[in-house]
């Protein structure tokens, strides 16, 4: 459990006062009370105390103390009661939502122990969370999907772990439950958990409606008793469907620590200073090593061809960070496949070091993105789906997208390439990379990183996981 906790204090004796007398009574069951004395028919402790005509101690208001009543003629000590810790519960799922929900924890965790306030920190996520001090009560970071065919096999495993969440919660009801992102388990959860407990629902970073999908827009809204917003638009959007909406921030800004020079970066990891480092992100969920990885791997062969044929003194290095454990051995294999031996590599350390010594980045969509532009590498986005999900999609749920990575669809403009279903092939997506490079011409890789500059000043200033935490301990606080 998360700081602040204390033994719950019970008192398996009892402790008699004779008439008259003052007596010191020190530690019993870990209470220290102070000493007591009788006067007429009532005890008097030594301090502000007073007394009702019930044989029982109250202390005044805001002060802590004991409880004395009468028990067959013994005055006997018991504990005053303590207000219970506030129970907050986070959900969220997928490796980014380990992360800033990991973030999001400490911070709580910080807060409350600043502020002397008892919490339990409870979550539904992965081992991020559980090592920044949470308590565990489902880990979904593994059944995280994006398509309706893709997430049928996630079904059972889904409903078994909400089935134990909601059982345990029976028991443990919060005061606060804070949604992360995870629209398909976390929207429904919301409703369920206001209706069932009646408690607080936050949601902090809420699914980007605004941006391609306004069908939950309602739901998101009529769920929540507040949303803690990471983008100036998203805050209007939501605001304007009639959401209570705090602006926190993009909690990406709380990683951010340009520590490193390029240089320091590559002497770090051994890169020479006319390397060149690419990098490339295929996945964070195992559909994208599927559907997502065979062109990135492919686009990487062609550019390797083409960046050989110049016959410069480049050494080359493709490095590929290591998100999903379970998906390694498919990377590894692969590099053989696609002609990377010799040149592709798993890292898995701190990919902020990577992203330091980086040259250009060909990545899959999601908030990955912004992390490449708060390290302004240059990157080419690749998705792409299965194509009866993508079908359903388009013809039956009438979705339809101009742009699929976050730093276009925030600022509303062709930014950096970025390549989509059918239009994923791996020749465009190599000749992008290429011009990127800036081998031969500087103008691609410059309109890139002017495009970052515009949109820095949108993501808010650091600090996020700090403001998000207290405000929801500032809304805690409030109610009692």
């Amino acid at each position: 459990m998360a700081l602040c906790r204390v033994p719950t204090l019970g008192f398996k004796q009892t402790t008699s006062v004779a008439a008259g007398r003052r007596q010191s009574l020190n530690t019993v069951d870990g209470l220290r009370i102070a000493r007591i004395r009788q006067v007429g028919r009532f005890l008097s402790l030594g301090g502000d105390t007073t007394w009702s005509n019930g044989f029982q101690m109250q202390p005044r208001q805001g002060q802590q103390g004991v409880v004395a009543s009468a028990v067959e003629g013994k005055f006997v000590a018991v504990p005053e009661a303590q207000p219970k810790p506030l129970r907050i519960l986070v959900s969220t799922g997928d490796v980014m939502g380990d992360i800033h929900g990991a973030a999001l924890v400490r911070a709580l965790i910080d807060a409350a122990g600043a502020e002397k306030v008892e919490v339990e920190v409870y979550a539904m996520g992965g081992k991020r969370m559980k090592d920044a001090g949470a308590v565990m009560i489902g880990d979904n970071t593994g059944i995280s999907s994006i398509g309706l065919l893709e997430a049928l096999p996630l079904i059972i495993p889904a409903l078994r772990i909400q089935a134990n969440v909601r059982k345990f919660l029976k028991s443990n009801p919060p005061d606060i439950v804070v949604l992360m992102d995870y629209p398909g388990i976390n929207i429904p959860f919301g409703k369920y958990v206001k209706k069932e407990f009646g408690c607080k629902v936050v949601y902090y970073i809420p699914p980007n409606e605004w941006l391609w999908n306004t069908s939950r827009t309602g739901a998101i809204t009529d769920a929540c008793d507040t949303i803690l917003s990471v983008y100036p638009a998203e805050a209007d959007y939501f605001r304007k469907a009639g959401g209570h909406v705090v602006e926190v921030g993009h909690p990406l800004l709380d990683y951010y620590s340009p520590t490193r020079t390029r240089t320091e970066a590559r002497e770090a990891l051994g890169y020479g200073e006319k390397d060149l480092v690419i990098l490339l992100m295929p996945a964070s969920r195992a559909q994208e090593l599927r559907h997502v990885w065979p062109i990135i791997a492919s686009a990487a062969r062609l550019l390797l061809h083409r960046i050989l044929a110049l016959k410069g003194q480049h050494r080359l290095h493709f490095i590929v960070p290591s998100v999903l454990p379970n998906g390694e051995h498919i990377l590894e294999q692969s590099f053989e496949e696609f002609g990377l031996t010799g040149y592709a590599s798993l890292w898995h350390g701190d990919t902020k070091i990577l992203m330091s010594a980086a040259d250009l980045a060909i990545t899959k969509s999601g908030s990955v993105n912004l992390e490449l532009t708060l390290h302004s590498v240059p990157q080419v986005v690749v998705y792409k789906l299965d194509k009866a999900t993508a079908w359903i999609a388009r013809n039956i749920f009438k979705l339809s997208v101009k742009y699929i990575s976050l730093i276009n669809l925030i600022l509303d403009e062709q930014v950096v390439p970025e390549f989509i279903q059918d239009a994923a092939d791996p020749v465009k997506v190599a000749n992008s990379a290429f011009d990127l490079l800036s081998l031969t011409d500087s103008k691609y890789r410059n309109m890139v990183l002017d495009g970052y500059t515009k949109l820095m000043p949108l993501l808010g200033k650091p600090g996020v996981s700090k403001r998000t935490a207290q405000y929801i301990l500032d809304s805690l606080n409030s109610d009692r």
